[in-house]
């Protein structure tokens, strides 16, 4: 589902909110029954089912960074999984609160959208290993 969405996107910014938007409708559907099976230990032991479409989309969001924003695949898989982390956290302050989704989704979009940023910005100064004069 989020992939199929993410691929409707035209720039970074709607990508991020049509994954983002699927997710968090997600979670907002099914988060306490999610929860609930969590806390089974048959069910524990097999993994986070939030994280059902998690490989592709990181994959192909990395591959976005590579591709548009020369961002190494190296530096790109680890930062997407990373901040793959604050629509997880989204999800959870949904289904633990009474708040607004709409709010939480652009909260969510804008701090993914700036450690994207951050990253995209950073990376020849802060990462990217230096050539030195011979």
């Amino acid at each position: 589902m989020q992939l199929h969405a993410a691929q409707s996107g035209k720039t970074l910014a709607q990508f991020v909110r049509l994954v983002t938007h699927v997710y968090l409708e997600y979670v907002r559907e099914h988060g306490p029954l999610i929860e609930r099976l969590a806390a089974e230990p048959l069910v524990a032991n097999s993994g986070d089912p939030t994280r059902y479409d998690h490989k592709a989309i990181v994959e192909y969001l990395a591959k976005i960074l590579h591709e548009n924003f020369q961002i190494p695949m190296q530096i790109a898989l680890p930062v997407v999984g990373i901040s793959y982390g604050i629509p997880a956290a989204a999800g959870h302050y949904i289904t633990h609160h009474e708040a607004d989704v709409q709010n939480i989704e652009n909260i969510t979009v804008i701090m993914i959208l700036g450690s994207l940023e951050a990253v995209v910005g950073s990376y020849p100064m802060s990462l990217q290993t230096l050539r030195k004069p011979s």
